[in-house]
């Protein structure tokens, strides 16, 4: 497990790892044409930066996705009611359903940038070992509990300033016109994951 003394003190590489991936340019693009979720485009680059391509998803998945996307940008939905609705069809080409909790995080996080994202990266941050096994609703609930200790968590980072000198530089070394302080705490949990 990583912590947030490791992330200020290894900030240099942790800077670097974010600079090489190109993120921060992409996701100020992404957030800054959200009205633009039914531009094919616009879709491509979203699947590549949310790093949704070679899952296997069908395109009848997909376009569901993106139609959620967009009305959840005009009306926002809890992230409950978010994978409800993906669990509406198959998710995959072999007609599969999957439970979908990152994918869906980073549909709430587009309407609503200040909350956190849940992968992989930070659940190995946090400790926390993902449902494998178990009916849809065991699992779901599982996540959720987890989400909100994190979104709790990143108030409490905020507001004791455990991150503050490492969000400060970064904003001066990348200077983003549309990231929240919980995405830039992401950006550093996932690099320092990553390192």
């Amino acid at each position: 497990m990583c912590d947030y003394d490791v992330i200020n003190s290894h900030l240099k590489e942790i800077l670097a790892i974010i600079y090489q991936s190109g993120h921060v340019k992409e996701y100020d693009y992404l957030i800054k044409n959200r009205d633009l979720t039914h531009n094919r485009e616009y879709r491509e680059r979203y699947k590549c930066f949310w790093q949704m391509n070679g899952k296997g998803f069908s395109p009848e998945w997909f376009n569901l996705y993106f139609d959620i996307l967009s009305a959840n940008l005009n009306s926002p939905i809890g992230l409950g009611q978010v994978v409800d609705q993906l669990w509406q069809i198959p998710a995959t080409t072999n007609g599969m359903y999957k439970l979908n909790f990152s994918f869906a995080t980073k549909l709430v996080h587009m309407a609503e940038p200040h909350l956190p994202i849940y992968d992989k990266r930070v659940a190995e941050f946090y400790d926390f070992i993902p449902p494998v096994n178990g009916i849809f609703s065991q699992k779901l609930e599982k996540l959720m509990r987890f989400y909100n200790r994190i979104k709790t968590e990143y108030k409490r980072v905020l507001g004791n300033g455990l991150l503050t000198s490492s969000i400060k530089e970064f904003r001066e070394r990348f200077s983003p016109n549309h990231c929240e302080d919980e995405k830039i705490i992401d950006y550093l949990v996932w690099a320092c994951m990553k390192m």
